[in-house]
């Protein structure tokens, strides 16, 4: 077999997983880089299981990352990744990827295969400050001019618990889930309360 583990990142990790509106995050290790064949027999999986109805099948997402790229961050490094609204590509890393390797060392769930603090180097506070960063200018920076993502109310609620984690990321260099940093903010800046506590409270068919 070329798999070497499986492993749950994200909210399911840290603790604050909502089935209402949480992903499954998922880390597969892989002993060799997927080739075509592999790649094109995981896509039909994956778009088998998406359609089979079980619980939380439409919002798996999942990276297939081999041993050989694993250990730290490289910007290069292209694998297969399925995003939980179904799209299967081959992705290249951004910033997040730094603060992802440092939730699975230090928080992954083992479903399979060895403890990932054997297969990861740690991730020092200053890393994680820096991806943060790199990660709102990568992703966010363009969005204070292009509105159309943040025109939906599941978008804002997630925009304003991202802009929360980046906060507390940015003032401790620790990572912390979602709603815990959240309440973090509340507690330093009541101004924005009213709207933190929305964004928590957001579900599916609400408005922000």
């Amino acid at each position: 077999t070329n798999t070497v583990g499986l492993y749950l990142l994200g909210s399911l990790a840290t603790g604050d997983y909502d089935p209402a509106t949480g992903d499954i995050d998922c880390l597969a290790v892989t002993h060799e880089r997927a080739d075509e064949r592999l790649f094109d027999a995981l896509g039909r999986m994956h778009a088998a299981l998406r359609g089979s109805g079980l619980p939380g099948a439409t919002t798996i997402e999942c990276a297939y990352i081999p041993l050989a790229t694993l250990r730290r961050y490289q910007a290069t490094d292209a694998h297969p990744w399925l995003g939980s609204d179904g799209h299967f590509a081959w992705e290249t890393q951004n910033s997040d990827w730094i603060i992802q390797r440092h939730i699975a060392r230090e928080l992954g769930v083992i479903v399979s295969g060895p403890d990932l603090r054997e297969l990861i180097d740690p991730v020092s506070p200053e890393a994680l400050t820096a991806a943060t960063a790199n990660l709102l200018r990568e992703w966010w920076a363009w969005q204070i001019d292009d509105h159309r993502n943040l025109r939906d109310d599941d978008y804002q609620a997630y925009a304003v618990l991202t802009m929360c984690r980046a906060r507390y990321t940015l003032a401790t260099g620790a990572i912390a889930s979602k709603p815990a940093a959240a309440r973090w903010l509340m507690a330093r800046e009541p101004h924005f309360a009213a709207l933190i506590e929305r964004a928590l409270a957001w579900r599916p068919a609400m408005r922000l």
